[in-house]
């Protein structure tokens, strides 16, 4: 997936696992607020990561989308805990 237009410090990310209730909330494993995605795209001005980095990052943070059958995201830069 390849946005044509990503804002300045935003990532595109796909995220590698979560729990979602049937409303919609994402609940992280094990009552951690903490989730991992990998790095799909990544907009002017990102200098922590790079496309294919395994990150770390709050659940709350980011914009969740659904295309098809696939979850992406869009998260701001500052919510990038650390890289795995």
């Amino acid at each position: 997936m390849k946005l044509k237009k990503l804002p300045l410090g935003k990532l595109l990310i796909q995220v590698d696992k979560t729990e979602k209730s049937a409303s919609g909330v994402f609940y992280a494993d094990d009552n951690i607020a903490e989730e991992v995605a990998t790095v799909l795209q990544i907009g002017k001005d990102v200098t922590l990561v790079e496309v294919g980095d395994r990150i770390l990052f709050k659940t709350w943070a980011p914009s969740y989308y659904k295309i098809g059958d696939e979850e992406f995201a869009i998260l701001d830069q500052e919510y990038v805990d650390g890289i795995l």
